[in-house]
């Protein structure tokens, strides 16, 4: 009977599972208006500019890009070694678990 639940506890998980979500989407939220709240309307402080004066832009095709690829190639290695592993497959999910850690190294 190992991993089965009662019922209360099943909806005590459901209940945190939706609560995390809720509280992810209200974090991203914030982050994102704030961002555009500055940047559409910059208040006085900032010299009514955006960026504000004396700090530069990063190029969007430079580090953001390869963070992103980075993290988009790690979220495929560890799918590779998850379907893997639930294939059976050892020696794929340790391929995929390996190249997980090496990306991020």
């Amino acid at each position: 009977m190992n991993g089965d639940h009662s019922f209360e506890v099943k909806r005590a998980l459901s209940h945190a599972m939706s609560a995390f979500i809720s509280t992810e989407i209200l974090v991203f939220f914030s982050i994102f208006w704030a961002y555009f709240h500055s940047a559409l309307a910059p208040a006085i402080e900032l010299g009514i500019s955006w960026p504000p004066i004396g700090i530069t832009k990063l190029d969007a095709t430079a580090l953001p890009l390869f963070n992103t690829l980075l993290l988009l190639a790690s979220g495929a290695a560890v799918t590779y070694g998850h379907h893997a592993l639930v294939g059976g497959s050892r020696a794929g999910s340790l391929m995929g678990l390996g190249l997980t850690l090496t990306l991020a190294v």
